[in-house]
């Protein structure tokens, strides 16, 4: 119970770095695209 609970939040917060680093890649390429 404690194991699956622990992989959902790795793979949870995981997931949410994943997004947070296409995101910031994502501004970054329009704000360089603007220039």
């Amino acid at each position: 119970m404690f194991y699956c609970f622990n992989s959902q939040l790795i793979s949870k917060i995981f997931a949410m770095v994943i997004n947070f680093a296409y995101y910031n890649t994502f501004l970054a390429m329009k704000i360089y695209l603007q220039w």
